[in-house]
């Protein structure tokens, strides 16, 4: 930052201390200040900053599963990572001790993760809709979209986020934005329509986020950033204009 210029990190198979891989899949600083990233072809490190190096966590047997990539990391209250691993399901490391576990999911294609609740763990997938995982017993709840009332709005799930009161809100590829209501187990939805200029456009919401006073952020790719405040009916959209 004092400079003003960036470092370029590549890999390079004659040193160790290189990144895996030259596609990086997903970063995440953890509550111990920790840099970790995820790459194609599913190898997972983390940055010395005193070495100016990375360290990559074994692969394979013993280590995390080989999988086509690590397209999300995430922290529970324990400490664990919780690693979403394109093709082998949802994968718990803990860092200072090496233990690695993996759940198989129904679907396995695991693009975002929600850790924040020990006891449900959640996996959003590319089509195979909502997973929430219980990783003491093993149990896990599927959420499917479908006709029916109170459905996941659509089975991929792009982006999530856990707000300051324990709602769990969820961006999806074409259904708009959803909450679950945790008692019923049922979602509300906030959709596109085309009838009214109010609601959110269709697409992919990237990202979520809740401010402190409550307002409710998306990103729509390709369609700008939307805001709901709380009680309203209607978005305020922030869109780019040429002019």
């Amino acid at each position: 930052e004092a400079t003003g210029t960036f470092v370029r990190y590549f890999h390079d198979e004659a040193d160790p201390g290189s990144i895996p891989n030259d596609t990086v899949r997903s970063l995440f600083r953890d509550s111990k200040g920790r840099l970790w990233a995820g790459f194609t072809g599913g190898g997972l490190a983390s940055y010395d900053y005193e070495r100016d190096r990375f360290d990559r966590v074994p692969a394979g047997p013993g280590g995390v599963p080989a999988s086509a990539s690590l397209q999300a990391i995430a922290e529970g209250g324990d400490g664990a990572l919780w690693l979403g691993a394109w093709g082998a399901g949802l994968v718990r490391y803990r860092p200072d001790s090496g233990e690695v576990r993996t759940w198989a999911l129904p679907d396995r294609r695991v693009y975002v993760i929600e850790a924040s609740d020990p006891a449900g763990i959640r996996a959003g997938t590319w089509g195979g809709g909502l997973y929430v995982l219980d990783p003491e017993d093993g149990g896990v709840t599927e959420y499917r979209a479908s006709k029916a009332l109170g459905a996941l709005p659509h089975d991929v799930v792009y982006s999530m986020l856990e707000d300051a009161s324990g709602e769990l809100w969820i961006g999806t590829n074409g259904g708009g934005v959803a909450r679950i209501d945790r008692t019923r187990r049922s979602f509300r939805a906030w959709a596109a329509d085309p009838a009214d200029p109010d609601a959110l456009p269709d697409g992919k919401v990237i990202s979520i986020l809740v401010d402190a006073g409550g307002t409710l952020w998306v990103s729509v790719y390709g369609r700008g950033v939307h805001a709901l405040e709380p009680g309203a009916a209607s978005w305020r959209h922030y869109v780019h204009d040429p002019a």
